[in-house]
């Protein structure tokens, strides 16, 4: 806008450009703002365990501008009631499935440093439930923390 009036080509003038501005901020907000609907649909609905056993609910974070990431997850009882719950950084990991495997290890681990039987993993990193379940261990680093899972999982 700026080059068409200094070359003399006719520009907008304030009142069209506060307009295309404020149009532009509007839309802007609405593209990217998440209804209270949308939360509430998206929530997942926990389900206990069965009795006399645990579940251990795992999540990963990773925020890539600030290049943060952490791994967390809390074990309840079949009331609901929590066991134990960890959050922690995790420093130089930059893959979400890797961070999610993460979680899942540390709370196998922990389940059996406090001496837990009778648990459910459970996470909504579907693809990582997926190598679980079917005792994949590919030929990644992925696969390196998959070997570790399931050897947990043999001793629980």
């Amino acid at each position: 806008m700026r080059n068409n009036i200094v070359f003399g080509s006719f520009g907008w003038d304030a009142t069209d450009i506060t307009t295309w501005t404020s149009n532009f901020a509007t839309e802007f907000r609405l593209a990217y703002e998440v209804t209270h609907k949308e939360i509430l649909s998206q929530q997942p609905v926990w389900w206990p365990p069965q009795v006399c056993s645990f579940k251990i609910n795992c999540d990963a974070s990773f925020q890539l501008w600030s290049r943060k990431a952490g791994v967390g997850f809390i074990i309840r009882d079949h009331m609901g009631l929590v066991v134990v719950a960890k959050a922690s950084p995790v420093i130089g990991c930059f893959s979400v499935e890797l961070l999610e495997a993460q979680a899942c290890l540390e709370g196998l681990q922990l389940v059996l440093d406090v001496g837990i039987s009778g648990v459910v993993l459970e996470s909504d990193a579907t693809g990582i439930i997926k190598l679980f379940s079917n005792q994949i261990v590919p030929r990644t680093e992925m696969g390196a923390i998959m070997k570790d899972c399931l050897a947990l999982t043999n001793l629980l």
